[in-house]
C-alpha cells in the first residue's frame, strides 16, 4: 500500500562552543547551516522497511519483525538509520516506511548528518501516522486536528526530537541532543539540558547576533571528514571523567559561551576587548584539557600558535567530538583571519562557504504532493 507522502528537511549544524561540557549540564553555542538533509517518506505495509541512500548500491529491505529477532549486539551493529527507522515503527506500529535520503552537503563532513537523519526519520514517521489518523477520522465523519494530534507545532517537533535523541543515546552511549535542538530551531542557538529535562534551555539568538558571528568567525571542515563520535567522543568523555576534569570543563564552557554572547551582542557597536579577552583565556584553558584527547589536531594548533596575535588578538578551536569535525577561527580583524586561513589550507582544511541559517529555517515537514509546508517551528 502506498499513500501520499511527506518530505522532511533538516539543516546541517556546527558546534561553536561547549563541547563535552554540554553533556553534563553546561551550555553550548551552535548554529544551523543553510544546507539541508532531505528525507522523502511514503507509507508501506505495516512493519516493512525500505531505505534508499546514495551511499548504498541497493536499497535496504527488511521488516521490523526481522530486526526485532536479531540479538542486541547485532542490532547495535546495524546502520544508525535502520535503528532510527525501527525505533520510529515501534512508536507507530501501524506504519511501514519507504524512505529516500539526499543532502546538499557532504555527509562525512561532521556537519550533523547523523542527527539530521535520525530527526528526519522520526518527523516523517510521526507525520505519516498523523495523516493516517486524520484520514481515518475524516472517513468516520469525526473532527480531525491539524498538527498531527499534538497541541501545537513546537510540541510535535520536540516529541520527535526526544525520540531521535533516544536513538542517538542508544547507539553512542551518550549524547546531549544539542545538535537535534539546533536543527529543530535553526539560527544561532544556546542549548542546555539536564538528566530530567530536554531541552532545559533552547534559546535562539537575535538575527543581529547571527550577522555578527558571520563577520567575526571562519568555519572550516576537514577534507577527510569528521571524527567518529562513538569512538572518539566516547574515549574523550571517559578520559575527562577519569581525570576528574568534568567540573572544570563545565565551568570553562560556561565562561566561553558567556564571553562569546557578549562579543556577538556588542560586535556591531564597539570592539568589546574585555569579552574577547575572557573568551581567549577560557578557550586556551579548555584547549589544554582537550589536547589530551585521541584526535586533537596537535600539529595544526602548534603551527597556528606561531602566527602573530594568537590568543591575544584572535584564537582558534576545534569543534565536535574529537577535534576533527570542524575548526573555527575567531578573529575580529580580517588580516588575522586570512593568515589563519592560509595556514589551515596547507593543513588540508577547507573554509565552509555555507551561510548560517536564519532563525526561521529549522526542520520542516512538507507535503510531497504539493510541496506546501505542513509543519514547522515558528
Amino acid at each position: 500500500m502506498v499513500s501520499s507522502g511527506v518530505t522532511v528537511t533538516v539543516p546541517g549544524k556546527i558546534m561553536l562552543a561547549g563541547e563535552y561540557g554540554v553533556l553534563w549540564g553546561a551550555p553550548s553555542l551552535s548554529c544551523a547551516l543553510d544546507r539541508t538533509l532531505t528525507v522523502q517518506a511514503e507509507v508501506r505495509e505495516a512493519g516493512s522497511i525500505e531505505l534508499h541512500s546514495p551511499l548504498w548500491p541497493d536499497p535496504l529491505l527488511t521488516t521490523l519483525t526481522r530486526y526485532g529477532e536479531a540479538a542486541a549486539h547485532e542490532q547495535a551493529a546495524f546502520p544508525l538509520w535502520l535503528q532510527a527507522t525501527c525505533a520510529a515503527l515501534a512508536c507507530y506500529p501501524q506504519l511501514g516506511l519507504c524512505l529516500r535520503v539526499s543532502a546538499d552537503f557532504p555527509i562525512s563532513a561532521g556537519l550533523g548528518s547523523s542527527s539530521a537523519l535520525c530527526l528526519a526519520t522520526m518527523l516523517a514517521a510521526a507525520s505519516l501516522a498523523g495523516k493516517q489518523r486524520e484520514n481515518s477520522l475524516r472517513v468516520e465523519g469525526r473532527p480531525s486536528r491539524s498538527s498531527f494530534a499534538f497541541a501545537d507545532a513546537q510540541e510535535f517537533f520536540l516529541a520527535a526530537g526526544r525520540q531521535a535523541l533516544a536513538v542517538q543515546r542508544s547507539a553512542q552511549g551518550f549524547a546531549s541532543g544539542y545538535d537535534i535542538a539546533t536543527q529543530l530551531r535553526g539560527g544561532l542557538v544556546v542549548f542546555r539540558h539536564d538528566e530530567h529535562t530536554w531541552p532545559k534551555e533552547l534559546r535562539v539568538l537575535p538575527e543581529e547576533a547571527r550577522g555578527a558571528l558571520s563577520s567575526l568567525v571562519g568555519i572550516y571542515t576537514a577534507e577527510l571528514g569528521g571524527a567518529p563520535t562513538t569512538t572518539v567522543g566516547g574515549a574523550m568523555s571517559r578520559s575527562l571523567i577519569g581525570a576528574g576534569k568534568v567540573a572544570k570543563v563545565c565551568a570553562l564552557s560556561e565562561e566561553v559561551v558567556a564571553a562569546l554572547l557578549s562579543v556577538f551582542a556588542g560586535a556591531e557597536s564597539t570592539l568589546d576587548e574585555i569579552s574577547w579577552k575572557r573568551f581567549f583565556l577560557a578557550n586556551a584553558e579548555l584547549r589544554l584539557i582537550f589536547a589530551e584527547g585521541p584526535a586533537f589536531p596537535q600539529r595544526l594548533m602548534a603551527d597556528l600558535a606561531t602566527l602573530p596575535g594568537f590568543d591575544r588578538r584572535w584564537t582558534a578551536k576545534p569543534s565536535g567530538a574529537g577535534g576533527n569535525d570542524g575548526f573555527i577561527v575567531f578573529a575580529p580583524v580580517s588580516a588575522d583571519r586570512e593568515a589563519a586561513h592560509r595556514l589551515l589550507l596547507r593543513h588540508g582544511w577547507q573554509r565552509l562557504t555555507y551561510a548560517i541559517a536564519p532563525s526561521w529555517a529549522g526542520a520542516r515537514v512538507c507535503s510531497s504532493d504539493t510541496g506546501s509546508v505542513v509543519q514547522e517551528v515558528r
